[in-house]
């Protein structure tokens, strides 16, 4: 039980983080925040970069490494944060969402 109340304290507070662009753990994507927050992306778009830049990731090594191994990489968890922090707006319905997703997926993973 103990497991799946950390997993989902570590998606939720990654995809929280995302959501409210204050941290980001994809160091690619990291460049792209400075984008949106100066006024030349839409939420949109930043969302789908996100997810463009994430996924391979996410598919090809932290979550393939994850099943291999036995062992929960911190990968699976962040990235996906950062993906599903940006699909939801940065207000407060969207941070109590993120927070929402992110905590399910974290379950999910374990």
């Amino acid at each position: 039980m103990f497991n799946y109340l950390i997993a989902a304290l570590i998606g939720a507070m990654s995809a929280v983080l995302a959501n409210r662009n204050i941290a980001v753990y994809n160091d690619g994507f990291r460049p792209v925040y400075t984008e949106y927050l100066n006024g030349r992306m839409d939420r949109k778009a930043l969302a789908a970069t996100s997810f463009a830049v994430s996924i391979g990731l996410i598919i090809g090594f932290a979550f393939t490494n994850s099943i291999a191994m036995g062992i929960v990489i911190i990968h699976t968890y962040l990235l996906m944060g950062d993906i599903i922090g940006t699909w939801f707006p940065d207000d407060k319905k969207g941070l109590i969402l993120s927070a929402i997703a992110g905590a399910l997926w974290g379950i999910a993973v374990v």
